[in-house]
């Protein structure tokens, strides 16, 4: 490994693969960060290797995680299998950026650096995400970046199936070059017969689960009554093999796709599923408790217009707890949070747990997980 100065006392990190061997830069959604440490280390744990520093939001913008320690490859494997990221990236160098003349400065970095997998690539492409305010734009990056790397390299640039992708991210004042190890964003794991239009991602489903704290080894029941395309219930499904999963919405159709998505997925045995309004639980599962609830209701963005959501909130939680066994919690993510809270404290049928900001599809909803409070003398 070799430690070398740039003239802005900046440092890049190099090995005989022109990789950085102990440091990774991973994306998530802003405000699932402290979600994938924990998830990262339970990993290492689980796997018998030791634990690494991780840093939360190291450039000063959501969605960021960056780690250091551990051998590089084995590290890449086991980020690789995360589920509540979307990213992996190995740093090949970051550096500070002037006031003036960025995207010059970014073009000289960028044909200075040694990237010996370039050197035997037949294509590559350069992508770019940029933060902040600047005068110019991530195509503009991509531009410099690529044409910077062609005269070092001479090699042929393939937007759609290149050999080396590398990325040149700007956050803020600082510039990261480094490789996607990603070929797709990994929370689109899910391959489905049935898109909707809006699908929860699956690494916030993941998140979800995470509030929801089932232990690996349950064997208890989990419902999701706003179940849509299934995403939720598919997550669970290959997290938890012994427990139990329901699944309702109002719309037939919809469950019909769903129960599609679970046949092409292999899932389909694992989970029952039927059409049926949470705001009558009682009447959809009248002999069945559940010991975790986990959804994703409505926003009222393109469906729910029409609800009086501060009604849908109050009703679905009484539902709620009315289909949870003692002990039981109800996981769920809320645009209109402020209604939901206010529900909640009105109710009073569960003590709140945990509440979270999360950027999804460009909206803020919150998480919310909640602990069923029990009445006295129940079974």
């Amino acid at each position: 490994m070799v430690n070398s100065a740039s003239r802005d006392g900046t440092t890049r990190v190099t090995s005989a693969q022109g990789e950085c061997p102990s440091q990774l830069f991973i994306t998530t959604n802003p405000g699932m960060e402290d979600v994938v440490r924990e998830e990262l280390l339970e990993r290492l744990r689980a796997a018998g290797l030791p634990p690494v520093a991780v840093e939360l939001n190291p450039f000063g913008f959501g969605g960021q995680v960056w780690v250091e320690g551990g051998e590089a490859e084995r590290m890449c494997q086991v980020a690789m299998e995360l589920r509540s990221i979307h990213h992996v990236f190995q740093p090949l160098h970051r550096f500070s950026l002037p006031p003036q003349g960025a995207l010059q400065h970014i073009e000289l970095e960028v044909e200075a650096l040694g990237i010996v997998a370039m050197e035997t690539a037949k294509t590559f492409r350069v992508t770019s995400r940029r933060s902040g305010e600047h005068d110019f734009g991530s195509v503009d990056v991509q531009r410099r970046a690529g044409a910077a790397l062609w005269r070092h390299y001479g090699t042929a640039v393939d937007l759609e199936n290149p050999d080396v992708e590398v990325r040149v991210d700007v956050f803020g004042c600082m510039c990261l070059v480094s490789f996607q190890r990603t070929l797709k964003s990994l929370s689109k794991r899910f391959v489905r017969r049935y898109q909707p239009r809006v699908a929860l991602k699956a690494s916030v489903a993941y998140a979800l689960l995470h509030f929801a704290r089932i232990g690996e080894k349950s064997d208890g029941t989990l419902l999701d009554p706003f179940c849509g395309s299934g995403t939720i219930l598919f997550e669970a499904a290959e997290i938890f093999p012994d427990l139990a999963l329901f699944g309702s919405d109002i719309d037939q159709h919809v469950v019909d796709c769903a129960r599609e998505n679970a046949s092409a997925l292999g899932c389909a045995e694992r989970m029952a599923l039927c059409q049926g309004d949470a705001r009558e639980l009682d009447a959809v599962f009248p002999d069945r408790r559940f010991d975790y609830i986990v959804t994703n209701p409505p926003y009222g963005m393109r469906f729910g217009q029409h609800l009086n959501f501060d009604r849908f909130y109050t009703r679905v939680l009484q539902q709620c707890w009315y289909r949870l066994r003692p002990g039981g919690r109800l996981v769920l993510i809320a645009w209109k949070y402020r209604l939901f809270s206010r529900a909640a404290k009105r109710t009073g049928l569960f003590r709140m747990r945990a509440e979270r900001v999360v950027e999804t599809g460009g909206l803020h909803p919150r998480i919310f997980a909640l602990d069923r409070i029990d009445r006295e003398g129940e079974n």
